[in-house]
């Protein structure tokens, strides 16, 4: 475990987890015990059976639910224990509270658009329109309900030069980042995705 935690692969996990993922407590046989769950749509299965044979756990799927999900556990306990102590995600309830900012300042370019391909694949959306006749034209959003979070990734925007702007949702509870200008976008989506990871 402690090889994995430089790599750029658990950058992206934790990215994933994030956003798309949580830590859940349970009742063992008297003994509350810790859980990391990721549920996905059934359709991008394949994210979570590549982090299972990366990282162990255990994937699940259902098909024939109602709404067909996929799933990647593990009840590890010093993994749970660094995300908790060194990374700073709490267990529970974190949709308002996430901020993993001590965490990511440590890490390096790599490992930072690891992370944040992490987080577009959890919460993310990319629009790419391209044609014969017109060069391609991007755009991406990220929504979280923590402004910490937010900020996180605002502040890794302005150092890379990176234009965006931030919307409130409705009720004011939710967050939007958007790069809404094609340049930066690709530029964006050029940084974290070319990065070697063997995680795709």
């Amino acid at each position: 475990f402690i090889d994995l935690v430089k790599t750029n692969e658990f950058a992206y996990l934790v990215g994933f987890i994030c956003t798309d993922g949580h830590i859940s407590l349970f009742n063992y046989k008297g003994t509350i015990k810790s859980q990391v769950n990721i549920a996905l749509s059934i359709i991008d299965k394949d994210i979570l059976k590549d982090i299972t044979d990366f990282f162990g756990g255990s994937y699940h799927d259902y098909p024939t639910a109602k709404i067909p999900t996929a799933q990647w556990r593990t009840s590890y306990k010093p993994f749970i224990n660094y995300l908790v102590n060194e990374i700073n995600i709490i267990k529970g309830n974190k949709t308002f509270k996430i901020d993993v900012s001590k965490w990511f300042k440590q890490l390096n370019i790599e490992q930072k658009c690891s992370f944040l391909r992490g987080v577009i694949d959890g919460d993310g959306s990319i629009s790419v329109r391209s044609s014969k006749k017109y060069q391609p034209c991007a755009s991406v959003s990220i929504v979280s309900c923590s402004l910490k979070f937010i900020n996180l990734i605002k502040r890794f925007l302005k150092e890379q030069n990176i234009e965006y702007h931030i919307n409130m949702g409705i009720k004011e509870n939710y967050y939007y980042i958007m790069i809404t200008k094609s340049k930066d976008a690709l530029q964006f989506l050029d940084m974290i995705y070319n990065v070697n990871c063997d995680l795709k």
